[in-house]
């Protein structure tokens, strides 16, 4: 715990420093700021799993009423394990991106402070200090989306959406929590837990439905998902892979420690509707994923996909755990918690890879990239090691991940009976269609963006991407290779947080280190020999051919339909590409259709040229949220008619609520 608190001292002091540092300064201040406190932090967090031990820490000074109650244990511990070791690698690429992009020194203050509040929300042990925690994270996470709004017309509209979703979402969780502590009397999570069995049945559903609302909001789930497509895309680079990487996983925090945890022997209807809320969030996520030519955007979405597997997962084990299967319900805590992990870093990749590529060609249409594997080649390498795992390609970190939770998918399937069966069936079948189109959306990604002709005419040789951007990618992209390869490792560290949640979990992990075992739970996969294998396969392939290949090679260009030369118009594009997906998905997609066409000079019976767009939209946004907010806009203009600037009028107002107060009082 000591060791935390160090690490939170070096956040704030180097966010303190960097006000009053000069400009040339406050960027390498701030920075080593969060790699110190990064590494600090995940050497606090593996020694905490490893011993297995529980630290806490309360004070009533610095809040007099409700006092300050932290607890680190080894599921908290992990959360913060994943925070701080992609803040290392964030901290190091800021260093060359914020030179070069939003470098106010408001901004280059607050991120600090952000990652210090992301990390405090997993030790907080009371209402008061949790909901602090994540106000803090809230509020310095809003103005952070907001660093670029003077450039860029979009961040404000971006930044209206964020701060509603995420204060109603905060509101639904201290009202949830509210319902807790008037029920059990105390506003301490341990007392809470203990005392939980004395909530009615319908105390216990609001609490649940409530926390859910706040948690799932913050995770991403259908349809409070909203903001994340308007808010990643126009938050910096760096930002956009914090709050990805790192701040989603708090909104599964809360599933796990107050759904799963606290509000233990839950109704099983209530875990039905948990799966079927992830189901529809990954294949919505990964559908959007798939047709849309936005790369953050893009990435945005794939967020979503990947909180819908998570959260399948967290609603099948309920399931589990309520019908006596304890084991398999850890086993699919513990692909829950290796999911996190794995999309935690990956998509950190993608995002750091993203800005890399957006520094260079200064836009994030994939229609308009091509050939960046020739000039950007170790920024596109790490670019395809995240596509590789965010695929579930071996022996990348997706794979191992996908392949524990589909494992105990199967197995909750053939150990639960009627509905419930029928419930962890479904989940499986969403996870499997998300799987298959999330697979479609990053060949697209990388095929249009790494390979083929550059579709601009810039020389991206003039602008070389700064060192530490790409040392910062290739941490991750290394991290993601020895994940895969090597998932052992990460599944002891998993197992310990797990058996918190169920305590009276068997399960463990066996010594192979280049598998996946978990004894008697898993099937023994070997994700380097795969890679091995695969390696062996090529080789033979290309050897043997040049072997038996004797005859002189002759080398021409493609048959281009009658032209004798190929150039970036005759390419796919990210939409063609999407073009199938989009006749299948049309009713749910519903894209506008937007065609141009130009007259001939000669005559405007001939056409000179015809241009053919599609606009996507969000399906959720324009069904729901778009009627409530015309809704909101139309009382707004009729309420302010009212305000007239009588003060009489007003009197009157106020004379009528006391009197209507008083009424319905007696």
């Amino acid at each position: 715990m000591t060791i935390l608190f160090v690490s939170f001292l070096i956040g704030c002091l180097g966010a303190l420093l960097s006000l009053l540092t000069p400009a040339k300064y406050r960027i390498t201040v701030a920075s080593l700021a969060i790699i110190a406190e990064g590494f600090l932090s995940t050497f606090a967090a593996l020694v905490t799993i490893y011993h297995q031990k529980q630290y806490s820490f309360t004070s009533q000074q610095i809040i007099p009423f409700f006092g300050i109650k932290l607890t680190l244990t080894p599921l908290s511990a992990y959360f913060i394990l994943v925070t701080a070791f992609l803040s290392i690698s964030v901290g190091l690429y800021q260093f060359g991106y914020a030179k070069h992009a939003v470098n106010a020194r408001t901004t280059v203050f607050l991120f600090p402070i952000f990652i210090t509040s992301m990390l405090l929300i997993p030790l907080s042990d009371s209402v008061a200090t949790f909901m602090g925690s994540w106000e803090l994270m809230a509020i310095t996470s809003i103005l952070l989306v907001l660093s670029d709004h003077k450039t860029n017309r979009k961040v404000g509209n971006a930044t209206q959406w964020y701060s509603i979703m995420t204060h109603l979402g905060a509101a639904s969780i201290f009202f949830g929590l509210i319902v807790l502590v008037v029920a059990t009397g105390h506003q301490e999570f341990l007392p809470i837990g203990k005392d939980v069995t004395h909530l009615s049945a319908v105390e216990k559903f609001i609490a649940f439905f409530l926390l859910f609302l706040g948690f799932g909001s913050k995770a991403g789930v259908v349809p409070l998902h909203i903001w994340l497509p308007h808010a990643h895309p126009q938050a910096p680079s760096p930002v956009s892979a914090v709050m990805s990487g790192a701040m989603i996983n708090l909104g599964i925090y809360g599933l796990l420690r107050f759904n799963l945890m606290l509000l233990h022997n839950s109704s099983n209807w209530w875990w039905i509707v948990v799966v079927a809320t992830g189901a529809v969030t990954a294949i919505y996520g990964s559908l959007q994923c798939a047709i849309n030519s936005d790369l953050k955007q893009l990435l945005a979405y794939s967020t979503v996909d990947n909180v819908g597997l998570m959260v399948v997962g967290i609603g099948v084990s309920g399931l589990l755990v309520n019908s006596g299967h304890t084991n398999i319900a850890t086993l699919m805590i513990i692909g829950v918690l290796f999911q996190l992990l794995a999309h935690s870093i990956f998509k950190g990749l993608l995002f750091l890879t993203a800005g890399a590529i957006h520094f260079s060609t200064n836009t994030f249409n994939i229609d308009k990239l091509g050939g960046l594997l020739r000039k950007l080649p170790a920024i596109s390498i790490c670019m395809l090691i995240g596509v590789a795992s965010i695929s579930a390609i071996p022996p990348f970190s997706g794979f191992s991940s996908e392949f524990i939770l589909f494992e105990g998918l199967f197995k909750a399937i053939s150990n639960l009976t009627g509905i419930n069966s029928i419930a962890a069936l479904l989940g499986l079948s969403g996870f499997a269609l998300a799987g298959g189109l999330t697979a479609t959306a990053f060949v697209k990604t990388a095929g249009i963006s790494l390979l083929g002709i550059n579709r601009s005419d810039q020389d991206l040789s003039k602008d070389k991407i700064p060192k530490t951007m790409v040392a910062g990618s290739l941490i991750l992209a290394l991290s993601c290779l020895l994940i895969g390869i090597f998932p052992n490792l990460s599944l002891e560290v998993l197992l310990k947080p797990s058996r918190l949640i169920f305590a009276n979990s068997s399960l463990k992990v066996s010594n192979s280190l280049g598998s996946i075992d978990i004894t008697k739970m898993t099937s023994n996969v070997q994700p380097l020999i795969l890679l091995c294998v695969f390696i062996i396969v090529v080789a033979l392939v290309i050897g043997i051919s040049q072997l038996y290949n004797t005859r002189r090679i002759r080398t021409a260009n493609s048959w281009g339909c009658g032209s004798n030369y190929a150039n970036s118009k005759t390419q796919y594009t990210a939409t063609s590409f999407a073009g199938p997906l989009l006749k299948v998905f049309e009713d749910v997609i519903r894209p506008d259709h937007d065609i141009t066409s130009t007259p001939s000079e000669e005559s405007k019976y001939y056409v000179k040229s015809v241009k053919y767009t599609y606009h996507f939209h969000d399906s959720v946004e324009r069904l729901l949220y778009q009627p409530i907010k015309r809704f909101i806009i139309f009382w707004g203009n009729f309420t302010s008619k009212i305000q007239n600037g009588s003060t009489h009028r007003y009197i009157a107002f106020g004379f009528i609520a006391v009197i209507a107060l008083l009424v319905f009082l007696t």
